[in-house]
């Protein structure tokens, strides 16, 4: 781990736009959906916004790969979805009916035919890759990223054990 910290650092520093430390994500999506960057390395959510025909001058003209690996198979589907609902939570179905609304096939279909289909958020659900529309959009990063979900498990993406397997406990 330290050794791929410090691969990225040093390529940063080396490679990456002055004051890269304090770009954030906005930052680094119009730095890079603008031309002015050659690579960026990042959550799946970016296509939202590399992709966009509206707003960004890179659409169709970016690849799109996995993360680099050093000892497993896999990088590992870091950048997911991480939905929860504190213990301390007063409105607790409240926040599920939230969570399930924003997660149901149905809300990826008025996201693509509201907004457009560049809008949905990639890497979420399977069945939005079904979609023809959808499908048709996504043939550049589609690939990985299917890729990616599929094969990120604790089995061949993780170099130690961990005392819990990320499942829902309750």
């Amino acid at each position: 781990m330290h050794d791929a910290v410090a691969l990225y650092v040093d390529t940063l520093r080396s490679y990456g736009q002055p004051g890269a430390a304090t770009s954030g994500f906005g930052e680094c999506l119009t730095q890079f959906s603008q031309g002015n960057a050659a690579m960026w390395f990042d959550a799946s959510s970016m296509v939202s916004g590399v992709e966009n025909p509206d707003s960004s001058t890179v659409v169709g003209k970016t690849g799109y790969a996995l993360g680099p690996t050093k000892d497993t198979e896999y990088a590992g589907w870091i950048y997911s979805w991480a939905l929860a609902i504190p213990e301390t939570s007063r409105k607790k179905d409240a926040a599920w009916e939230f969570i399930a609304w924003m997660t149901h096939p149905d809300y990826f279909q008025l996201v693509g035919q509201e907004i457009g289909w560049e809008g949905a958020p990639p890497g979420s659900r399977l069945s939005t890759y079904e979609i023809p529309e959808y499908a048709e959009l996504s043939t550049t990063y589609a690939e990985p990223t299917l890729d990616s979900m599929e094969n990120s498990t604790q089995e061949n993406s993780m170099t130690v054990d961990v005392p819990y397997d990320g499942r829902r406990t309750s």
